[in-house]
């Protein structure tokens, strides 16, 4: 039985040696690349719209042509479960998140979100723009602070 024991652990301490010593695939050449970063780049501005027009009946329930914070906030969820199963919408966390995410895409201060802003929220922002635009986190709001705490 000890005999076991002591072959089942070494065996599992020298599993990652054994992964380790596995084949490589050999290096791709840099269009291949080049597609990879393409495909990863996210929809288009049309695929996104045309998304928005598919699913708007599914969440604008009161066919008001435009969402309110409930309705907004249940798109958005799907949304965020589809990339992050353990999202949870009720928590503290989920919530806050939501109302930033409704208040960034009311760009008119309708207390509603209209297809078109719904178009632009979907739709990716070049690299530079991206950060210029993105709704302050808390973490965000304490850089500028830090950073002239250490300037001192």
């Amino acid at each position: 039985m000890l005999k076991q024991i002591l072959f089942a652990s070494s065996f599992l301490i020298a599993a990652p040696a054994f992964a380790q010593a596995a084949d490589t695939a050999p290096a791709q050449d840099a269009p291949a690349a080049e597609e990879t970063q393409q495909a990863q780049s996210g929809p288009t501005s049309d695929q996104i719209t045309q998304l928005v027009e598919a699913e708007w009946s599914k969440y604008d329930l009161d066919t008001s042509e435009a969402l309110e914070q409930a309705e907004f906030a249940a798109w958005m969820t799907e949304l965020r479960k589809n990339s992050e199963p353990t999202f949870d919408p009720a928590s503290e966390a989920g919530s806050a998140w939501l109302t930033r995410a409704f208040e960034f895409a009311d760009k008119d201060s309708s207390a509603s979100v209209s297809k078109a802003e719904m178009i632009t929220l979907l739709t990716p922002a070049a690299p530079e723009s991206a950060a210029a635009e993105e709704p302050a986190t808390e973490e965000s709001a304490e850089a500028p602070e830090a950073a002239e705490d250490t300037a001192m």
